[in-house]
């Protein structure tokens, strides 16, 4: 990386830094509000203590001067500065790196998104995981698609309704998911399976339907 290209992609990679520390309000963190603040965002001593950096560092980061973060850094500020997954993948392009794998399925809803479903409320709404495992459903969802409680929260998966292995038989036809085109259904469900394969090649939830387990 030449002297120029180091520059340029220091300036960016502090902009973003700094844009995402003014955005973040104290109170998001768990940090005291203090209304004789200038900004409504976090200091940068504040930053470099929740990301276990120094403040220095910090500044040489945001003034583009730190132009080659390693990793560990990288992924401290992400979690600092409460990323979504794709803003965190983004910080890591910018300091040179791949975006990490999130190697296993996340079952839990941000609280972001809860909000959202709380105000979808008269409409059906269901929340799979990445390997169609059932996680959130409404009332108006359970009306139209049958109750899942009438069966095992492990067994609450799309995929095992659709291709039900032996051991399932007979057990999942309480839960009467029927798509509108089966045949379109199952193959994207197959699909994105795949997907979850590979994205996801340590979880065990996800080997298991792939195996037919």
């Amino acid at each position: 990386m030449n002297k120029g290209h180091a520059h340029a992609v220091g300036n960016q990679l502090g902009a973003t830094i700094r844009a995402w520390r003014d955005r973040l309000s104290p109170g998001a963190v768990g940090l005291p509000v203090d209304r004789t603040r200038r900004s409504p965002g976090l200091r940068r001593e504040e930053l470099a203590e929740l990301a276990g950096l120094s403040v220095d560092y910090v500044v040489r980061l945001e003034q583009g001067r730190a132009v080659s973060p390693s990793e560990q850094v990288v992924g401290s500020l992400a979690r600092a500065l409460r990323l979504s997954r794709d803003e965190r993948d983004h910080l890591h392009r910018l300091a040179g790196f791949r975006p990490p794998l999130d190697r296993r399925v996340v079952d839990e809803i941000p609280p972001s998104m809860r909000r959202l479903l709380m105000l979808l409320e008269a409409t059906p709404v269901a929340v799979f995981a990445a390997d169609w495992t059932l996680v959130w459903w409404n009332s108006r969802w359970a009306v139209l698609f049958g109750d899942p409680t009438r069966i095992g929260a492990e067994e609450r998966n799309l995929v095992r309704l659709r291709f039900p292995v032996a051991s399932d038989r007979g057990r999942l036809t309480s839960w009467p998911v029927i798509p509108a085109n089966a045949e379109a259904a199952d193959r994207a469900l197959v699909a994105d399976l795949r997907r979850a394969a590979a994205r996801f090649p340590d979880d065990p939830r996800v080997s298991e339907l792939v195996a037919g387990r």
